[in-house]
């Protein structure tokens, strides 16, 4: 309630795995206003992304993912989100419409291409599980952290942050590989200070 600041409880339970959902994040497509703004809850072990009514906590609609997920970022400009695929080491680039029009009948959301979090020539024993990803506020590039051990001392490879060109249609370029000299790399914040943008 915004006059008092209190909060009411309901909940929204997806039709598959109800007793091993794992919610990584919720968000909302900022693109939509109004009565048409929808709740997107994505469920890691579902996996996928549960759109839900905020007035009543309905269901309205599931977007099926081909693997394990754990981040759904949208593009600041194009009709476009970016899932991060955890399982796979992945980021699949998706086609987005609006959410009012898409669970009215339109085209639904669908994956048009995805890339990797690791440079080239990564064993694929490694372990590679993307955590976050950036997008700067032009859309120009795009940012991945991703973790490469749970424990240590350990042998892995330490967690590199992938830096991406982003084309006119939403495709990503490798352009830079940081070393963060870490292993167990939950989450990233991209800040900007004066003309410099600043990756913590």
């Amino acid at each position: 309630d915004p006059r008092t600041g209190r909060i009411g409880s309901r909940s929204a339970v997806s039709r598959k795995l109800a007793n091993r959902s794992v919610v990584h994040m919720v968000t909302s497509d900022p693109r939509a206003c109004g009565s048409d703004r929808r709740i997107l809850a994505v469920d890691a072990d579902y996996p996928g992304i549960m759109i839900i009514d905020p007035l009543d906590a309905r269901l309205v609609a599931v977007v099926d993912m081909p693997a394990r997920i754990r981040r759904l970022v949208f593009h600041p400009t194009l009709a476009l989100a970016y899932v991060v695929y955890e399982a796979a080491g992945t980021i699949g680039v998706w086609s987005w419409p609006r959410c009012e029009a898409w669970t009215r009948g339109s085209r639904p959301p669908a994956e048009l291409s995805h890339f990797a979090t690791m440079p080239p020539g990564t064993s694929d024993d490694a372990i590679n599980k993307p955590t976050a990803l950036l997008l700067s506020a032009d859309g120009m590039f795009a940012y991945t952290c991703t973790r490469t051990a749970f424990f240590l001392p350990t042998t892995a490879n330490t967690s590199k942050i992938g830096v991406f060109r982003i084309g006119r249609l939403g495709a990503a370029t490798p352009i830079q590989w940081v070393d963060t000299g870490g292993y167990n790399t939950r989450e990233c914040k991209l800040m900007k200070h004066q003309d410099q943008k600043m990756l913590f």
